[in-house]
């Protein structure tokens, strides 16, 4: 591998590894809000799922967008889009769109 590919690769792998840490884990605060939005199933280790899910699926093609860079209502439309793409089974697609739709919401 010449120098300026492998710069490249490790300046892609410390993007993503900066992305991935400012991604917020979720809380039980986080919880009692999807709770109350309607998704009363939804625990915490679902949106733990779906952060990790997302890192995984997502952003294994892509830089991660963190959930605050777009309005809840518009991240099901956007998973709607990639989920096909990304060969999303189900659960995956429905743990995602939960944690970023939730995170999304999370007071600043």
């Amino acid at each position: 591998m010449s120098g300026r590919c492998l710069a490249v690769v490790v300046l892609g792998l410390s993007t993503l590894a900066a992305c991935v840490a400012a991604l917020p884990h979720p809380a039980e605060a986080d919880v009692s809000r999807a709770r109350s939005g309607g998704d009363a199933s939804i625990t915490l280790a679902d949106l733990e799922a779906g952060r990790a899910a997302y890192v995984e699926r997502c952003g294994s093609c892509h830089l991660l967008f963190l959930p605050a860079d777009q309005r809840a209502s518009r991240w099901p439309a956007h998973v709607d889009r990639m989920a096909e793409r990304a060969k999303l089974k189900p659960e995956q697609r429905r743990v995602i769109e939960s944690f970023l739709v939730t995170m999304a919401q999370r007071p600043e």
